[in-house]
C-alpha cells in the first residue's frame, strides 16, 4: 500500500490547526554560509494518517540568505541534532528527534543514504527503525563511538592521499572535534590539515596535468570540461581513518567523483560544458564530514547505543570508474582523543529501517540546513500502527 506524495504537499504553519507559537519566538541562525531567521513555536507531527503524532518544538523561517538552494521548493529543514545544541540557548525546549522518539513515533536510530546526484537510479533516503523490505537490510554496519552528544562527533585516525598518510599527527583531526553531518555538502578540515591535504591533492595534479589547479584548489575559480569525465582523471583517491576502539580502525575511501562538485549551474543550464568546484574547504578549526563524505554510505545513527555505523549503500552507481570501499578493521598505532570504553559491540548485523521524510531531507547535528545540491523526485510513504513504518525516497 504505497502512496506517492507530490512536493506541493508544503507545511504552512499558518494554515495548521495545532500550530502553537512559543512565548519568545524570535529566532536568528547564522551559518558558515548562510543564515534564516523565524519564530520559534511547536506543531504535532506524524508521517501518514494512520501514525502516532508528537508534539515538537519548531521554528518558522520566514527570512533567509544563501541558506536554501536557488530555484528549490523546500520550505523548512528538519533538526535531528542533540538538546545540547537547541537554539535559543537556554529555551525550555526539547530537541525533535527526541520529541519524536518520546511520543513514539520513531525509533532511536536513523540512517541517512546518500547516493549522489541525478544521474544515480537510486535516491537519497532517510531511515528511521527497521524492516524487512529495506534493500540493503543484511548489511553489516562498522561502528565507531559517539564522543559527544552535541553534533554526531566521532573520532578520526587518519587521512591518505593517494595511499600515503598526510603527515599530520592524529590528534589534530580531533581538536576540538570531528563530525559526520550529512547538512554539510562539502568536507571541512582544520587549517594545517586542509594545508596538508592540500598540498599533498597539488602534488599528485601536477603529474597528471600541466593546467594549474592552485585556484581551484583554493575555490576561487570553477574547472569547465566538455568531457564530463575528464577531471575526476587529475584527482587522487581519498581515505579517512575512522575508529573501531582504541586499538583499531577502518579507512572508508573519497574518490575524486564525491569531493570535486558539479555546480549547481552546470547541472541546470547545460550548455554541453560540465563545471565543476573542488569540495574540500577550510572554514573552521572542526573536521566537518558533509555529504561529500557520505555519499554512496549507510550511515547509522543509533542514539540508544551512542555510535555511529557505516556499510556501503546499495546505490547502483552508473558513473565509470567509480569504485566505493570500506576497508577491514586493521590495527592502529594511536589512539587520536582521549576516550575509552569497550567496543566489542560495534560490529553487528542489523535489521534494516524505514525512511521518513519532511519537507528538507536532513540528518546530523544541530538545526541540520541539507543544502546538499540535489532536488526531489517522487515520495512514497508506508506506515503501520505498531512498528511505525515509514519508507519515503528523495
Amino acid at each position: 500500500n504505497c502512496k506517492k506524495l507530490s512536493v506541493s504537499l508544503k507545511y504552512l504553519y499558518f494554515r495548521s490547526t495545532t500550530y502553537k507559537e512559543g512565548d519568545k519566538s524570535a529566532i536568528s541562525i547564522n551559518y558558515t554560509e548562510g543564515y534564516w531567521s523565524g519564530n520559534v513555536g511547536s506543531d504535532q507531527i506524524s508521517f501518514c494518517s494512520s501514525c502516532k503524532s508528537s508534539e515538537v518544538d519548531l521554528s518558522t523561517i520566514t527570512k533567509s540568505d544563501n541558506f536554501f538552494v536557488d530555484l528549490n521548493v523546500w520550505q523548512g529543514i528538519l533538526g535531528l541534532g542533540y538538546k545540547a545544541l537547541i537554539q535559543p540557548r537556554g529555551a525550555a525546549l526539547s530537541a525533535p528527534l527526541n520529541s519524536l522518539i518520546s511520543g513514539g513515533v520513531i525509533s532511536k536510530s536513523f540512517v541517512v543514504t546518500l547516493c549522489g546526484r541525478k544521474n544515480l537510479s537510486r535516491s537519497n533516503t532517510q531511515i528511521f527503525g527497521y524492516v524487512d523490505w529495506y534493500p540493503d537490510k543484511k548489511e553489516t554496519y562498522l561502528k565507531t563511538r559517539i564522543l559527544k552528544e552535541w553534533f554526531y562527533q566521532i573520532e578520526v585516525t587518519d587521512v591518505k592521499i593517494h595511499n600515503k598518510s598526510i603527515d599530520v599527527p592524529c590528534t589534530e583531526f580531533n581538536k576540538p572535534g570531528a563530525f559526520v553531518d550529512s547538512g554539510t555538502t562539502n568536507i571541512i578540515l582544520p587549517p594545517n590539515v586542509f594545508d596538508a591535504v592540500f598540498k599533498s591533492i597539488q602534488d599528485f595534479t601536477k603529474t597528471k596535468t600541466s593546467s594549474n589547479m592552485t585556484l581551484f584548489l583554493q575555490r576561487k575559480e570553477s574547472k569547465c570540461y566538455a568531457d564530463k569525465l575528464a577531471i575526476f582523471k587529475l584527482f587522487p583517491n581519498i581515505e579517512i581513518g575512522i575508529a573501531y576502539n582504541d586499538t583499531s580502525h577502518f579507512y572508508i575511501n573519497v574518490p575524486p567523483q564525491q569531493y570535486i562538485r558539479q555546480t549547481y549551474k552546470s547541472i541546470t543550464t547545460g550548455g554541453g560544458q560540465y563545471c565543476f568546484m573542488f569540495g574540500i574547504e577550510m572554514k573552521t578549526s572542526y573536521m566537518i564530514l558533509g555529504a561529500a563524505f557520505m555519499e554512496y554510505l549507510n550511515v547509522l545513527h543509533d542514539t540508544e547505543s551512542s555510535v555511529i555505523g557505516f556499510t556501503k549503500a546499495n546505490c547502483n552507481i552508473t558513473e565509470p570508474e567509480i569504485t566505493k570501499t570500506i576497508s577491514q578493521i586493521q590495527p592502529r598505532q594511536s589512539v587520536c582523543v582521549n576516550a575509552g570504553g569497550d567496543t566489542s559491540h560495534l560490529v553487528i548485523t542489523i535489521l534494516p529501517p524505514v525512511i521518513i521524510f519532511l519537507m528538507l531531507l536532513v540528518a546530523g547535528a544541530a538545526l541540520l540546513s541539507y543544502k546538499y545540491r540535489d532536488t526531489v523526485a517522487a515520495f512514497c510513504c508506508r506506515c503501520c500502527s505498531d512498528k511505525k513504518q515509514l519508507y519515503v525516497s528523495e
